[in-house]
């Protein structure tokens, strides 16, 4: 990026373009007798106003600076929403300048309250350490007007910026402008239906883009919707300069040179000698299993090595990680790379992007889906994360994973090696790698038959379960809690004897079951009713959420975090001389059929075998994501798990 950058530097200098005042500097804000409000008093929130200006020109370092302005009029019409807007934050990164910063309030009596850059509060956020800067407004009434507005100048990230248009409170009018030297060419992409960027005016010095939108809706939090994602965004980025014959300045095949050169160029002999040393003491010798070679790196790696948020460049220096055994995102991914390529083991490097806040666009160039890495295993069709403690082989973070990603791969041309990169989806694990089962066998106290004798099993795998690959590092009270947890899950006041715990070890997560066994008793399961027993058997799969009837026609799509399924087996043991009445209300099914193929289900049934009753629940997602003219049937299907949750059997005495 650094290298596209001095290359910016250098045209503008070969151009003659000269630091003049900028837009964003010479913006003022209208009089107060200007500034009308609305006269819907019901909604809580309403944004009256939106301006943003994205400008790059030559600053007060005589280098290229990246000018910005955000201004927002909004009025607020509830003491809740009055609550959520006391504060109004200016984001000054490192190294940036305040140009200027107002806010002020204009109460419906038309009474104002002015705040300027000296009213500034400074705070230290306690966990981070960062600083930040804020507003405490005051003097705010209901159906007041917030105003407010901040310039800055900072350093210029010109390979990809993505700007949120979209908020959670409908806004009436918004405006945008990019402003550039003329002789540089941006691109520019609008997502989720917000309007594209058009030529306002191209002056002889500087090209104007933009637009004047009206009434850009609010976009409602819904359930299983990936919110961040569905926003109405911009993404914007340098792309080149036809004066000077330089093009795609911000394309991947840079970044593709430039992470080859530095993740796979050749070890100091020092660290090579170290990984050799490390590597023998692992024993691999004998171990001919791919997928058992790369986990056992991958388990001593994330046992010895500490991965940490920073950009410190000693951190990625495989030196001093090999040494501190403390690395951030760089160094951490280049030891894990060096392991791999010391014992020989095809892989491919992964740049890809969080799925939940920036979706990975596979037609858009842009450095900002460029997050974090992967590492690819195409002979096994698996990936590994180097720097999640809480993920391993198969089981790349969620956030990762249902998005495209960068894949690297080497190859040889008449005897020359070289690196390209190809743009893929990286696929989720299948319903079957991440599932739940529960197996309860009741039987009835026969001196209190409100009284149940319980065998309860409850076991999860995959994704269900992540937990495993961090409790060896908890104590035994954290460990027994997470235990007691599976058994509570049907029950929290159910207090359990022998109880068995298999598979709590990080060598197990994704290749064994997390799985608790106990033997109890309860008498929260059954009431009395003169001379029928009410038998609350739906509760033994445990809580289930409902989806209640939206107030307004969907407007997202459902994404669920993974595919998934559940099998609940319940054995009833009916005493002798008694009878269930209504046992075909344990018969449910819902089921979604996309294109001749079940995609969601939740199917329950039963059998009679003399006085007993095998009751199974099969649950599954096959899918991730579900169209929004499809979310009916998916809620069908979740209240289904809820019905059945709800079911009881009424046990009296034959006839």
């Amino acid at each position: 990026m650094k290298q596209s950058l001095i290359i910016v530097f250098s045209l503008f200098l070969l151009n003659g373009l000269l630091a003049q005042s900028t837009n964003v500097e010479a913006y003022t804000w209208e009089d107060n007798s200007e500034v009308i409000g609305s006269n819907d008093l019901e909604t809580a929130v309403i944004g009256l106003k939106t301006e943003f200006i994205d400008e790059f020109a030559i600053g007060s370092s005589g280098n290229l600076s990246h000018f910005v302005l955000r201004r927002k009029m909004i009025q607020l019409n509830t003491d809740e929403a009055i609550e959520q807007f006391n504060k109004i934050y200016i984001p000054i990164s490192a190294g940036g300048r305040l140009i200027e910063s107002n806010a002020r309030v204009i109460n419906p009596d038309r009474s104002v309250v002015v705040q300027k850059e000296e009213d500034i509060i400074t705070a230290k956020d306690e966990e981070t350490g960062r600083e930040y800067r804020y507003f405490a407004m005051e003097g705010i009434q209901k159906g007041a007007i917030v105003d407010y507005f901040y310039s800055l100048e900072k350093y210029p990230d010109l390979n990809g910026n993505r700007l949120n248009i979209q908020d959670d409170y409908d806004q009436e009018k918004v405006s945008y402008m990019l402003i550039h030297p003329s002789f540089l060419v941006f691109k520019h992409k609008s997502y989720n239906g917000l309007p594209d960027l058009e030529l306002i005016e191209e002056e002889e010095d500087y090209t104007y883009l933009g637009f004047d939108e009206k009434n850009i809706p609010l976009l409602k939090e819904e359930d299983s919707a990936n919110y961040a994602a569905n926003l109405q965004y911009l993404i914007y980025k340098l792309d080149q300069n036809p004066s000077r014959g330089i093009y795609d300045i911000s394309n991947y095949s840079r970044i593709i040179e430039n992470k080859q050169e530095y993740f796979y160029s050749t070890p100091k002999k020092a660290n090579l000698k170290l990984i050799k040393k490390m590597v023998n003491e692992l024993d691999m010798v004998n171990m001919f299993d791919l997928k058992e070679r790369i986990r056992l790196v991958e388990d001593f790696l994330k046992e010895n090595y500490t991965y940490v948020e920073s950009s410190e460049a000693e951190l990625s220096d495989l030196s001093v990680v090999l040494d501190k055994k403390v690395a951030n995102l760089n160094g951490m991914t280049k030891l894990y790379v060096s392991f791999f390529n010391y014992l020989g083991l095809k892989h491919q490097l992964v740049i890809t992007s969080n799925r939940f806040r920036n979706k990975f666009d596979p037609e858009f160039e842009a450095y900002n889906f460029l997050d974090s890495y992967l590492i690819y295993f195409p002979e096994i069709d698996m990936y590994l994360c180097p720097s999640e403690l809480d993920s391993r082989l198969g089981y790349p973070p969620l956030k990762y994973v249902n998005n495209y990603g960068l894949f690297f791969k080497t190859i040889k041309m008449g005897g020359v090696e070289s690196t390209v990169g190809k743009i893929k989806y990286i696929e989720s694990n299948t319903m079957e790698d991440n599932f739940s089962n529960i197996a309860v066998k009741i039987r009835f106290d026969e001196e209190d038959m409100t009284n149940l004798f319980l065998d309860l099993k409850n076991e999860d795998f995959g994704y269900r379960c992540f937990f495993q690959t961090y409790l060896p590092l908890l104590d035994e009270e954290a460990r027994q809690e997470i235990s007691e947890n599976y058994i509570k899950f049907f029950d929290p006041d159910l207090e359990a004897e022998n109880i068995e715990v298999k598979n709590d070890n990080a060598a197990a997560f994704g290749i064994q079951p997390f799985s608790v066994t106990c033997n109890t008793e309860s008498s929260n399961f059954v009431d009395k009713a003169g001379n029928k027993y009410l038998v609350k058997v739906g509760q033994f799969i445990g809580p289930q959420r409902e989806l209640y009837q939206e107030e307004a026609e969907r407007t997202q799509e459902v994404e669920l975090r993974f595919r998934t399924k559940y099998k609940r087996t319940i054995e009833l043991t009916v005493p002798e001389g008694y009878v269930i009445k209504n046992l075909d209300d344990l018969n449910i099914k819902s089921e979604f059929i996309n294109d001749g193929e079940s995609e969601m289900l939740f199917h329950s049934y039963y059998e009679k075998k003399d006085n007993l009753i095998i009751i199974n629940a099969d649950e599954y997602y096959k899918v991730v994501s579900v169209e929004k003219q499809d979310y009916e049937n998916y809620r069908e299907v979740v209240n289904s798990a809820a019905d059945f949750n709800k079911i009881v059997l009424i046990m009296e005495k034959a006839e």
